[in-house]
């Protein structure tokens, strides 16, 4: 089966291509190394360029690249949130013609319900610890901009061209879309940590704690950071705290490898890419989330821990690190780790994605090639 996955989340469809690739399929995708991150990506979907050479190369290359992915006859075209498709000028038009060229494919169409969007954005404001308050401040705005009359419109474009509208990892991506007849049962997120050498949490004299910082007001960081110092002028011999600020992705992971303890983010449903690349990385992960089981996700026995609300509250959580034995940080890195090769193999979650896309579809299509 030959299969496109176009757009990148923090890993998401690197992820799902591992297992996909391990099931006997071929896969390519499409993107731009999700930014900063600079994740793998087979196609370059959109170079970075500045000003009129930016505009140009959307009108015109960004057309013709889409073109030629028609002509490969994928037997799956899968994208990952409606705005990894870029338009200049967030030009509701041209993405619609962009849309309409995607749809040209013969083969299964699908959208993987991951980060903001306008359906999306409704099931995230009205969690009981929504990141939206805090997303807003951060970037002054008045008003979330994915609930603007432009981005509903890319929204329901790509509602529209798919098959199959299957929310990945995050419960709040469920509840967003449970409504809609595409809806399918959520799967969790792919995490291949195969290549995350497996290590003992050991503690070689300070507790070294990490909070990563790339979406601060979405993920809680200036009060995360306000505990993190506090213990940090209080107990200088007890912690090291590790800031990085948008790195590469195999970067952070190197340095998560150096990590005990994670403070991951203060809003949230769910286990997050970042909580659970830090949990591969055998680290105690504190981070928010529902202990809750829903479709092909289970979270009920996670190892993770319930980060506090307040600043106050982590501070009591970082100072109470230092009467855990040694034992207790492996053990939990241990834990961790195992959950992780449990619940979201990329064989096992690719398989689940794979029922989805073959559901309702003639299975003629899918003749391994």
């Amino acid at each position: 089966m030959k299969i496109a996955l176009i757009g990148e989340f923090s890993g998401v469809h690197a992820g799902l291509k591992n297992g996909l690739e391990e099931l006997g399929h071929h896969v390519d995708i499409y993107s731009n190394g999700d930014g900063f991150k600079e994740i793998r990506s087979d196609k370059i979907l959109y170079p970075a360029l500045d000003g009129y050479l930016n505009k140009i190369y959307y009108y015109f290359f960004g057309i013709t690249k889409l073109f030629n992915l028609i002509s490969k006859n994928y037997d799956v075209i899968q994208i990952v949130n409606p705005y990894v498709i870029n338009s200049p000028g967030n030009n509701s038009f041209y993405y619609s013609c962009v849309i309409k060229i995607l749809s040209k494919t013969k083969g299964i169409k699908s959208l993987a319900v991951v980060g903001c969007e306008a359906n999306t954005q409704r099931g995230l404001s009205s969690m009981a610890r929504s990141p939206c308050p805090g997303c807003l401040k951060d970037y002054d705005l008045p008003v979330c901009p994915f609930i603007s009359k432009s981005n509903t419109k890319k929204t329901r474009y790509v509602e529209n061209f798919a098959d199959h509208i299957i929310p990945l990892g995050g419960p709040s991506y469920a509840k967003s879309y449970h409504h809609h007849p595409k809806c399918r049962e959520i799967v969790p997120f792919a995490i291949d940590i195969h290549f995350i050498p497996e290590r003992k949490n050991n503690l070689n004299g300070k507790i070294k704690i990490l909070h990563g910082i790339s979406r601060s007001g979405f993920k809680g960081t200036d009060v995360i950071l306000e505990a993190l110092n506090q213990a940090q002028l209080e107990y200088p011999e007890l912690f090291k705290i590790i800031i990085p600020e948008k790195l590469p992705f195999n970067d952070y992971l190197k340095l998560l490898s150096t990590a005990n303890v994670v403070f991951d983010q203060l809003y949230g449903d769910g286990l997050g890419m970042n909580a659970l690349y830090s949990m591969g990385s055998s680290c105690v992960v504190f981070t928010c989330f529902d202990r809750i089981k829903i479709g092909k996700l289970d979270l009920t026995d996670a190892p993770a821990i319930q980060i506090g609300a307040t600043v106050e509250e982590i501070y009591q959580q970082i100072i109470s690190l230092k009467t855990w034995a040694k034992e207790n940080f492996i053990t939990t890195g241990e834990r961790s780790r195992q959950f992780v090769l449990d619940h979201y193999s990329p064989v096992k979650v690719a398989q689940q994605v794979m029922d989805h896309w073959t559901s309702t579809r003639d299975t003629s299509l899918l003749a391994t090639k």
